[in-house]
């Protein structure tokens, strides 16, 4: 994963770290401190201070020990928490470290480190941030996706409104698959409609069944059409 960007809550008014795997189809927004913020603000800048700041000395304080960071793991969630571990190699061994997410982060960014997220995060994570949702909700039939709603969080990182759904699956050979949708995508219009989350959107399709829908996509910032049919046989 990589550090993408702080956004803001617009509802706690929280700072909220986003991260984003390689492939650019995965989010993860991890709620921060507003002090961690700017750290971590500090080291995707990679803005150097005048003297050591905080996280600064400790890599210092590694290196001069003949230690340095591997890798830092956000390794687990628990009652909405989550929970880091910086993993460190000396010339004897691998030593793992428990840490907030944010220190851990930051710790990466100096010492340009990998970061990586355990798929138990990435799952449990996911159905915290729409657990209003059921199956039901996340799901559309017929055309091999399910999507699921644009979180604020997501939205803002995406610089669009709240009206639209996240491509989060599209299954192979399915009528998705080969209009080109992709996971990750944003589908922000059907037939030139704004869908207002996941039912809406349900709605806009199955109001259209047998007939070729446009969809308005967003994909890395830049906004497309797609044509999109309804496949027969194929329910998910």
């Amino acid at each position: 994963m990589v550090v993408k960007g702080i956004i803001i809550d617009p509802q706690s008014r929280q700072p909220v770290a986003i991260l984003q795997d390689t492939k650019g189809t995965l989010f993860l927004p991890i709620w921060i401190g507003l002090p961690e913020a700017t750290a971590l603000a500090r080291g995707i800048g990679d803005i150097q201070s005048t003297r050591p700041m905080t996280h600064d000395l400790i890599v210092a304080i590694l290196e001069r020990m003949e230690a340095k960071v591997s890798r830092v793991i956000i390794s687990d969630i628990k009652e909405s928490t989550f929970y880091a571990t910086i993993v460190l190699l000396s010339e004897k061994s691998e030593i793992q470290i428990d840490s907030r997410p944010s220190d851990a982060l930051v710790l990466a960014l100096k010492a340009k480190v990998p970061i990586y997220v355990t798929e138990k995060v990435m799952t449990e994570a996911k159905a915290l941030n729409s657990s209003e949702m059921n199956d039901e909700a996340r799901s559309t039939t017929g055309y091999g996706l399910k999507v699921q709603e644009l979180t604020p969080q997501l939205a803002t990182h995406f610089q669009v409104s709240e009206e639209g759904v996240l491509v989060s699956e599209v299954l192979p050979q399915t009528a998705a698959d080969r209009a080109g949708i992709k996971r990750g995508d944003i589908i922000l219009e059907v037939n030139h409609r704004k869908p207002a989350g996941v039912k809406d959107f349900k709605e806009l399709l199955n109001q259209h069944e047998g007939e070729e829908v446009s969809l308005t996509i967003l994909r890395n910032r830049e906004t497309f059409l797609v044509a999109l049919r309804r496949s027969q046989g194929v329910s998910r």
